[in-house]
């Protein structure tokens, strides 16, 4: 007996299908338009604004002008990415955007990695890098020195891996709640106990991130900080344990919303 062919076709997607488009509409939003500019030149001027400042004070000063930018660079890219990311899915889902893309041959998956893989892209060139760059531009420029290049590319890896920490837990927040005040609150909640939490225990302070870009309460310098002046850093725990926590965030934001319904 022939087989009936229609009836043993199977119809297999990709997990990856739909990415490409997502991916490149997510990244456009960072650099389109005239806006891009005004962006990156807030973005510059809100992590070396203090730096600057010291530096018109005391010309030849090194070490605190690097202490003061290590812990803007990274209160301004944690509470900023948070700030911008608040409404990528919520947004989406409350406008009926997001059930229009997923009615289209597109993945949960894709849709959850063309958010986040856009986003960390146009977000660590606007918010780190150019900053960053600046940064060792003035260094050069007020101190006549000039940083060690591998250590300072190392502090801006550093950098980038603390913002992504918060960019894949506002996402995470934004895939199962709707209100956007807890999306955002959470995120910038948690950044400011971490201060508590690390000096309530000594254990603490290698397993969350805030010694990634703040000195701890005894002084130590960040791990930020540590790299541009070529010191050991206090530990390098937080940052294998920011890589974990980033891939768990990422991994349970494209569960969740493979669970729901939109």
């Amino acid at each position: 007996m022939l087989k009936n062919k229609n009836l043993d076709q199977r119809s297999f997607s990709k997990w990856n299908q739909g990415f490409t488009n997502l991916f490149y509409t997510e990244l456009s939003r960072w650099f389109e338009g005239k806006g891009f500019l005004t962006r990156l030149l807030l973005w510059c001027g809100f992590s070396n604004g203090m730096a600057v400042l010291i530096w018109l004070q005391a010309p030849n000063v090194g070490s605190e002008a690097i202490l003061v930018f290590g812990i803007f660079a990274g209160l301004t890219s944690s509470i900023g990415i948070t700030i911008i990311m608040q409404e990528t899915i919520v947004g989406e889902i409350k406008s009926g955007a997001a059930s229009w893309i997923l009615s289209k041959p597109i993945t949960r998956e894709s849709y959850i990695l063309a958010k986040w893989i856009g986003n960390s892209i146009g977000s660590t060139i606007s918010m780190i890098i150019a900053p960053t760059c600046v940064f060792y531009i003035l260094f050069f420029l007020f101190t006549g020195e000039i940083l060690n290049l591998e250590m300072f590319s190392a502090a801006v890896a550093v950098l980038s891996l603390n913002m992504l920490f918060f960019l894949s837990f506002t996402l995470m927040m934004g895939s199962f709640q709707r209100n956007s005040s807890l999306v955002i609150g959470v995120p910038i909640g948690f950044y400011l106990l971490q201060q508590i939490l690390v000096n309530f225990s000594s254990f603490l302070v290698d397993i969350v991130p805030w010694g990634l870009t703040n000195p701890l309460s005894d002084g130590t310098p960040s791990i930020v900080v540590s790299f541009i002046l070529g010191i050991q850093p206090f530990s390098t725990l937080p940052i294998l344990v920011t890589a974990l926590y980033i891939i768990i965030l990422v991994l349970l934001t494209i569960w969740i919303m493979k669970k729901q319904e939109i």
